[in-house]
């Protein structure tokens, strides 16, 4: 006789197909698939989740769908910050099927959250010329976050000098080799589909001043003197000006001497000291805490001496009468009184 294998006309389903997670927040997954291939000859009744943490071992059942559809909303065993894969199984007369393949790792936290800056947001910054300047900031937000940084208002660009690094949840702009004109307020914005937040700061580079606005004016000059006049630098060099430098060179030597100091809110100078007929440029120096600034200077020399001269002499004396004991004199004044009112005149005999 013929043998016969006593067993079921079914057998138990093949894998569900493409199982991939839809939606996710804090504390749920949503799950769609496709059904098997082969359901094994019976009707498929139901399916069975199945979750493991990412680095875990051991598949859990997480869920028990009450009918064929094939999507799922796993929420019981689902915790705020961990990372979860699933798998799951389709169940018909003859059983539990085998497990499809796992989907792509899912990380449970809220999707759509603005953005946010995590610990303290961006702080003045307050250095010396030549130093680095760098901000390193901390932010999260869902969807990841786009990353801008802005100066003044205008985007900055990553060049040989600045460089602008985003890591995972955190971003760092660094200005080497700082300038004076890195100074000003740079600004950080974070943007993603629910929103955007700013950060900001004054970065200040600390450098000497500029130096004094000019043209230099030399007034008042004297055989023994002159005035000297200037106005204060564009940039003072972050820190208050705290005086003027004044120097003086003889045109015939070429040497720069100092001859006088000025207050920080001064626009003049008296120097004195000068030597009648020699020939003198002059400059300014503003001075902070950082040092001197460059000079502005004159362009031209002066000469020390008085802007009159002695008058002319007298022109056309006559004894126009006489006496013994006396004489009356006349006379016409000089052709030219040397730059200055005649005061008096002195008579001398011989």
């Amino acid at each position: 006789p013929d043998t016969v294998l006593a067993k079921d006309p079914w057998d138990i389903p093949g894998p569900p197909l493409n199982v991939e997670p839809t939606e996710w927040d804090k504390n749920f997954v949503d799950l769609i698939w496709e059904a098997p291939e082969h359901d094994g000859g019976a009707k498929i009744t139901k399916y069975i989740v199945e979750c493991k943490e990412k680095f875990g071992k051991e598949w859990v059942k997480c869920h028990i769908t009450d009918d064929d559809v094939c999507k799922a909303k796993v929420e019981d065993v689902i915790e705020e910050g961990k990372t979860y894969e699933f798998r799951v199984k389709a169940v018909n007369k003859g059983g539990e099927g085998q497990p499809s393949l796992p989907t792509k790792s899912v990380i449970c936290k809220s999707r759509f959250v603005k953005p946010f800056i995590v610990g303290e947001a961006m702080t003045d910054i307050v250095i010396k010329r030549g130093q680095h300047l760098s901000w390193d900031i901390k932010y999260a937000g869902e969807p990841d976050p786009d990353v801008e940084w802005f100066f003044n208002d205008m985007k900055i660009e990553a060049d040989d000098r600045i460089t602008i690094d985003k890591y995972e949840k955190n971003t760092v702009i660094t200005v080497r080799k700082t300038e004076r004109k890195h100074t000003g307020k740079y600004k950080l914005v974070l943007t993603n589909s629910s929103g955007s937040c700013e950060t900001f700061a004054d970065g200040i580079i600390l450098g000497r001043p500029s130096k004094p606005l000019g043209p230099i004016e030399i007034t008042d000059i004297r055989a023994k003197k002159a005035k000297v006049h200037w106005e204060k630098p564009e940039d003072d060099g972050g820190c208050p000006v705290t005086h003027y430098v004044i120097e003086r060179q003889d045109v015939d030597t070429g040497r720069w001497v100092p001859c006088g100091e000025a207050a920080p809110d001064d626009r003049e100078a008296l120097v004195d000291g000068l030597t009648e007929g020699k020939k003198y440029k002059f400059r300014v120096k503003a001075v902070n805490q950082e040092g001197e600034s460059d000079p502005l200077e004159s362009e031209e020399p002066i000469t020390a001496k008085n802007p009159y001269t002695v008058p002319d002499p007298p022109k056309n004396v006559v004894i126009d009468d006489w006496d013994n004991v006396s004489v009356f004199l006349i006379w016409e004044t000089p052709d030219s009184d040397g730059g200055r009112s005649i005061t008096h005149y002195v008579v001398e005999q011989k």
